[in-house]
């Protein structure tokens, strides 16, 4: 039996995610020792959701933030009600 598989997330930001769990767990694993690697890793962090932010205004339709369940506007009336 043949499924027919949709992938709703490109390749970038499956790239995002995992990248992501790799740095944040390299600095929090070598957060207590003397070196520059935790240093680089929390940059890479921070360079990460910043490509998120802007991948989520000019990326692919499904990566962008309107295309989530509920509008960033929504959200914010909720958490101020």
């Amino acid at each position: 039996m043949a499924t027919n598989t949709i992938k709703v997330w490109d390749p970038l930001v499956r790239i995002f995610h995992w990248s992501l769990v790799a740095c944040f767990a390299t600095a929090y694993l070598t957060g207590e020792e003397d070196g520059s690697l935790h240093v680089y890793a929390g940059y890479a962090v921070i360079g990460l959701v910043l490509f998120r932010i802007l991948w989520g205004f000019v990326g692919s339709s499904h990566a962008r933030f309107k295309d989530f369940v509920f509008s960033p506007g929504k959200v914010i009336q909720y958490l101020t009600s």
